[in-house]
Parts: structure tokens; sequence; C-alpha cells
């Protein structure tokens, strides 16, 4: 409701989508190019953060000046933790990496009355053409697995064929015992014939 004299806005709560691309450095001072999107809008369902938002914006009217201010908070947090982890940590645990980007950024957001409600990060990439670090890191992660389905498929093999073996000579086993103990019966049949012929 508004009163006399009260001063009223309309507030865009529509979630806005960053797509940067950024020069990253890992631990080892590695560049790569760090590609994240980031879809960051107010917490509805929590009036304190709709206040919040709220305010923020009436501190930037202009809608770029808050995606500047945004832009530079991921860009910041990103980079700060992208300097804690090894390239060989990102490249192959970055549903990991992403959890702790979207973490980060979250908790910078929170005063701020936002969300993230969907975050990604993309396929990262070496930032000078003549570095082919991923390249390479992608090319030995095929070949491990190549190699890995390789040695799966012998083991199948080699397990086949010992169930193949295994079988063979239980037939063979149970072959030589029944042989056996038809000897024993013919044995005793004939042991018991010449004991009726004795008798007689």
């Amino acid at each position: 409701m508004i009163w006399p004299f009260q001063k009223c806005s309309v507030i865009d709560v529509t979630p806005v989508t960053y797509k940067l691309v950024m020069n990253a450095m890992s631990v080892e001072k590695v560049g790569f190019m760090l590609p994240v999107v980031l879809t960051i809008g107010a917490k509805l369902n929590d009036d304190k953060s709709i206040l919040k938002y709220a305010k923020l914006l009436s501190m930037h009217p202009r809608c770029s000046k808050l995606k500047e201010l945004l832009r530079g908070l991921i860009e910041g947090k990103t980079h700060l933790l992208a300097a804690f982890w090894t390239m060989k940590n990102i490249f192959k645990n970055s549903e990991d990496f992403n959890v702790a980007v979207f973490d980060m950024v979250q908790t910078e957001l929170k005063p701020f009355g936002l969300l993230i409600y969907h975050s990604n990060i993309l396929q990262l990439a070496d930032t000078v053409s003549g570095d082919d670090y991923f390249k390479y890191l992608g090319e030995k992660v095929k070949m491990e697995a190549a190699n890995q389905v390789e040695i799966d498929v012998a083991e199948a093999k080699m397990m086949g064929e010992i169930g193949s073996k295994e079988k063979q000579r239980m037939a063979l086993q149970k072959a030589a015992k029944i042989d056996v103990e038809t000897k024993v019966t013919e044995a005793q049949m004939e042991g018991q014939g010449q004991k009726e012929q004795i008798k007689v």
C-alpha cells in the first residue's frame, strides 16, 4: 500500500546471466582462460534479502554500474580461488572447482540480498595459442582412459578363458569320478556273481 506523499519504485528482480572469460593463474603460475557463467538475482523468498537488494539498487541506480560491481566481485573471487588450485585439480575436478567458485561468490553476494541461481564453468583453454597445456592434458586423459579399457578387456578375456578351463577341468573330474564309480560297481557285481556261483 502506498500512502500519500510516499515515493514508490518498481524493482526489477529478473535474474541476470553474467558470462565472463577471465585470464586466471593456477598455484603453479600457469595462465589459462577461465570461462564462467553465473545467473544471479534477488533472493525472492526472503523479505530481508529483497530489502538489501533494493538498497543496493538505490546506491547504483544505473543497471550498468551494478553489473560492473558484480562482474568485479565475480572476477576477483574466481581469480583468488584459482590461485590456490593446481592445474591438474582444476582440470580433473572441475565439478568441485565449480562448487568452490559458487560457494565463494555466493558468500560475497549474500549481504546484498543476491542469490546465484545457476553457475557453470565452461571448457578451460590455454591463454596463448602456443601454450598447449590443456590440449596435452586432454590427450593424456584420453590415452589413460583408452589404456584402462584395454586392460579391462584383457582382464575380461583372461577371466573368460579361466572360467572355460575351469569348466573343462570340472567336467573331466566328474567324468573320471563316474568312471571310477562304474568300475567299482562292476567289480562289486562281478564279486556278487562269483559268490552266487560258489553257493550253488
